[in-house]
């Protein structure tokens, strides 16, 4: 199951890179069950040359402070990892390369 979710997760991002070939930022919204698949996800954006942003999203709430957080980290404001009700924590971005910036 693993392995089918890798590949799943690598070809969405490659169908994205095709649609949109300028596209080097993606922001994932995810939910609180779904470390592997960001790991997965990382490692298929290291691979195609993007970075990523993970958003993880525990109630409704904070899906406007997610989108906030896009917006932000795609005008090049500061940046956060993980979205609150409260708003962004500041813990900084992850990357395609997994570096936290």
């Amino acid at each position: 199951m693993s392995l089918v979710i890798a590949q799943l997760i690598r070809k969405r991002l490659e169908l994205l890179t095709e649609i949109v070939p300028r596209v080097l930022r993606v922001a994932v919204f995810r939910g609180q069950d779904s470390e592997h698949e960001w790991q997965e996800t990382q490692a298929a954006a290291r691979s195609l040359k993007r970075d990523v942003l993970s958003l993880e999203i525990k109630t409704p709430r904070e899906i406007e402070h997610a989108f906030r957080a896009v917006t932000e980290w795609r005008l090049g404001r500061p940046r956060a990892a993980k979205v609150g009700e409260d708003g962004l924590d500041g813990e900084g971005v992850l990357d395609g390369s997994g570096d936290q910036r």
